[in-house]
């Protein structure tokens, strides 16, 4: 809820009107609604990971995500890659494997979180729209589920944003901005 009137002072100061002229035709629809889809799935998906106790699974997935982005790239958009590039490559996957196989286990949640943002990077790539528009769409889609169920938190009081608690309360509404401030910088 913090996050929202920070966002509505980027965009004002960000964009012109024009970036608002948004042509949604079938196509963007399923790409915006399937990307909202994936980056809502992996943010269940790593607050899973942390609550279940698989943290640094969870933590592995930002070393295989870059991995999958450039695997995507490479297979299915058919960029190439020059000689330096597939040695960075060569080595982050030399490190990545050392990684998962001092494991007992196959790191399931990390694959799931990585082929997640994969997916959702890619979804992008395929839209037609600017990265501000996704943003502010997948926000516009998702925004209403997150109100409702705050709302049945707090109906039920079992929401976190209470007075008992108000140190939890505060950690939680500058969550907003500590989140939005770096999505915010990355897609400019």
């Amino acid at each position: 809820t913090c996050a929202l009137p920070i966002y509505q002072v980027f965009v004002y100061r960000q964009l012109s009107s024009y970036a608002w002229d948004i042509q949604v035709n079938r196509k963007t629809a399923v790409l915006t609604l399937l990307s909202t889809v994936a980056i809502v799935s992996n943010f269940f998906i790593f607050i899973w990971a942390v609550n279940a106790g698989n943290i640094l699974e969870a933590s592995l997935s930002n070393f295989i995500t870059p991995i999958v982005h450039i695997a995507m790239g490479k297979l299915v958009l058919k960029e190439n890659l020059n000689h330096p590039q597939k040695v960075a490559i060569i080595l982050a996957l030399t490190g990545v494997l050392c990684l998962c196989l001092e494991s007992d286990h196959i790191p399931w949640v990390a694959i799931a979180l990585s082929l997640g943002f994969g997916g959702y990077g890619f979804l992008h790539k395929m839209n037609q729209l600017s990265s501000v528009q996704a943003f502010t769409l997948e926000t516009l889609l998702v925004a209403p589920f997150c109100f409702m169920y705050l709302s049945y938190l707090a109906y039920r009081d079992q929401g976190s944003f209470t007075f008992a608690h108000p140190q939890l309360a505060a950690l939680l509404f500058l969550g907003g901005p500590v989140t939005i401030i770096p999505l915010l910088s990355f897609i400019q």
